[in-house]
């Protein structure tokens, strides 16, 4: 019986520390193609460990774009206008956000109270932040 409780523990364990998310992962931002002519570029990303059984799905403008877990990053490129990020599953708040042609904004997903709030960060901090998180491409 402890050898099973051991494996088990030793196996959730590995599924909470290995960082997955929905997506195509991408090793490095170096490896992300530039976002094409006419297009802005969203980082939406988690920082935090806290709260890491809960896997919020990520939504822009209503459309499902993936889940996301503690140091994990989405980058998608959509359309430079007014968007609306949402998350479920134990989230609280919308965040309403402009992109720019050619732009980049940065969106980190916080831990509010056992709730995932998400918060539009400054470009430089928000590029700092996601060099520590493994990147993925929506789903």
């Amino acid at each position: 019986m402890k050898r099973f409780a051991s494996l088990l523990f030793i196996g959730v364990c590995s599924l909470f520390l290995s960082g997955f998310a929905s997506g195509t992962e991408a090793e490095t931002k170096g490896n992300i193609p530039y976002h094409a002519t006419g297009k802005a570029r969203v980082y939406i990303y988690r920082t935090a460990a806290a709260s890491a059984t809960v896997q919020p799905t990520v939504r822009l403008d209503g459309v499902n774009v993936g889940t996301v877990q503690p140091k994990v990053a989405l980058y998608l490129d959509t359309t430079p206008e007014d968007h609306v990020v949402t998350v479920s599953k134990e989230a609280a708040g919308t965040l309403k956000l402009k992109v720019e042609n050619g732009g980049t904004r940065y969106v980190r997903l916080n831990v509010v109270d056992t709730r995932i709030v998400p918060e539009l960060v400054d470009n430089a901090i928000g590029e700092k932040e996601i060099a520590d998180c493994k990147l993925v491409a929506p789903q």
